[in-house]
């Protein structure tokens, strides 16, 4: 929550379920969960099928569409079963929903949302220094080290394949930032969407929530980690309003579950035919 001119943190949830291996989504129906800068605004906020609360996180972006990338209605919603998106089971989702809305109705133009594949310290990336995404993820962790030195959510633009990040200046209204030569903000200035999606969504720009994810997702099948859970059960407070015990089963759940044995780092073909995410 932003007190003044830094954000404190509010709350921490585990989330139940997300699906996929390390790296970014790249394209319909590769069940992956999306990783980078994104953002939410009062539309993007509705019942989704059997759950009646549910966040669309905005992928693809504009930093996604420039690349190609595809895909659609990449959720946070409830229960603890995913296809792409993050479950984060009915009760976290009520709270989160309910925080997301208010802030919304209250005047709040956005709410940006930053998911990172691991905590992005300089000590976690070396450990994939050899992936193909390490020259992504070294461009996401900017905008994580930006936000941890200044305690103020980064202004984002989209530059030719990566992100440009740069400090928020308090005294200057993100939306109002100018993009340099072939860069766009993300969310764009009004009237920029336009000139790259014609006809698509509106996107709009503020900064008083954020929202951060860190999945610590595994590249590959199934893996059994104790230091999941036992990070996650440290990060129960009386204040997240779950109970201990719930909290701790959702806690238990991290990692062990039978699909992620389904999961490989091979693409599904293009054309096949796999649930939308």
């Amino acid at each position: 929550m932003r007190k003044g001119e830094r954000f404190e943190l509010f709350a921490s949830y585990p989330i139940c379920s997300w699906s996929g291996t390390l790296g970014p989504k790249e394209y319909e129906g590769d069940r992956q969960a999306p990783e980078g800068f994104y953002t939410v605004d009062l539309k993007q906020l509705a019942a989704s099928g059997r759950h009646p609360h549910a966040i669309d996180v905005g992928y693809p972006n504009v930093f996604d569409r420039s690349l190609g990338r595809t895909g659609s209605h990449i959720l946070l919603h409830g229960g603890c079963r995913s296809l792409g998106c993050f479950a984060m089971t009915n009760p976290i989702m009520d709270q989160l929903y309910a925080l997301a809305d208010q802030a919304l109705r209250a005047g709040q133009d956005y709410i940006q949302v930053h998911i990172f594949p691991f905590r992005m310290t300089e000590a976690k990336l070396q450990q994939h220094a050899n992936s193909r995404w390490f020259a992504f993820w070294s461009n996401l962790r900017q905008g994580y080290d930006l936000f941890e030195a200044a305690r103020m959510a980064p202004v984002v633009h989209a530059c030719q394949g990566s992100y440009l990040l740069t400090l928020h200046e308090p005294t200057r209204a993100p939306e109002t930032a100018t993009a340099p030569d072939q860069c766009v903000n993300l969310p764009p200035a009004p009237g920029e969407m336009a000139k790259i999606n014609p006809g698509g969504p509106a996107l709009f720009a503020g900064n008083r929530a954020r929202l951060r994810f860190s999945p610590v997702r595994t590249a590959g099948a199934l893996v059994h980690s104790r230091d999941n859970v036992v990070e996650c059960a440290r990060l129960w407070t009386r204040d997240t309003g779950v109970s201990r015990q719930n909290w701790d089963a959702i806690c238990k759940r991290l990692d062990f579950q039978p699909k992620r044995l389904l999961r490989s780092v091979h693409r599904q073909p293009r054309n096949s035919q796999l649930p939308r995410t």
